[in-house]
């Protein structure tokens, strides 16, 4: 138990500097921008407390907003992000109750695939609304949002078959 709270905590610190130091300098088209963090939120077992779930992803957006002075949007987007996800699991993947992590398999891959896109399209639509925070910039923040999901969802589906190829348990 104890290493995985200093695993969790090592891949946080990881994942931060990661998004703000390398992912966020990356801007392919003028717009597209992986958000590599989002790996932490999918990575968090359900099992673990609700109540720390959020506080960590409102962390995680925190430090991200304070790096990219973006004021407060990432961990508004991070907290709808994590709250949504066990309604994201139960949904795709019709109620199994003793799912306790997301990971890459033979049997089940489009319903892996179908709660990595519900969280990462969640998480840019709060992202991108609050960003630009005017309704007259609908078709923009569709835009953002569709093609930054795109590719955030292919590098963190590439994230999950590296590191995460077996099921990890708290």
């Amino acid at each position: 138990m104890r290493n995985s709270i200093f695993a969790y905590c090592f891949q946080f610190i990881i994942l931060i500097l990661f998004q703000v130091l390398v992912a966020n300098r990356i801007l392919l088209w003028g717009m597209i921008t992986p958000y590599v963090a989002l790996y932490f939120i999918v990575s968090l077992p359900v099992a673990i407390e609700k109540w720390i779930q959020l506080l960590a992803c409102f962390f995680l957006g925190l430090c991200i907003d304070f790096f990219e002075n973006s004021g407060g949007a990432n961990a508004a987007a991070c907290v709808v992000a994590i709250y949504l996800k066990p309604f994201f699991i139960r949904l795709f993947y019709q109620g199994e109750e003793s799912l306790r992590d997301l990971y890459l398999s033979k049997e089940r891959p489009l319903q892996l695939f179908g709660v990595l896109l519900a969280i990462i399209l969640c998480h840019h639509i709060v992202l991108y609304t609050f960003e630009f925070f005017d309704i007259s910039f609908w078709k923009i923040i569709i835009k953002y949002t569709l093609w930054n999901t795109v590719f955030t969802f292919i590098i963190l589906l590439l994230c999950i078959a590296i590191f995460r190829n077996k099921p990890r348990y708290v």
